[in-house]
């Protein structure tokens, strides 16, 4: 993997933790994935300085 995909890779988990939030956050039969999803946004935008330092 090249730097710039090591560089890349937390910005696209975000990204698609958001995507999965905001899709299963349209059906209430799919409310309980879209708040674990976004838990688990919480804590990687939480860990977000941490996550960064294993691209070095």
């Amino acid at each position: 993997m090249s730097r710039e995909e090591r560089q890349a890779l937390p910005y696209m988990v975000f990204s698609i933790q958001f995507i999965c939030v905001a899709y299963f956050n349209r059906f209430d039969k799919f409310r309980r994935i879209a708040a674990a999803n976004e838990k688990m946004l919480r804590w990687l935008w939480e860990k977000r300085e941490e996550l960064l330092l294993f691209q070095e």
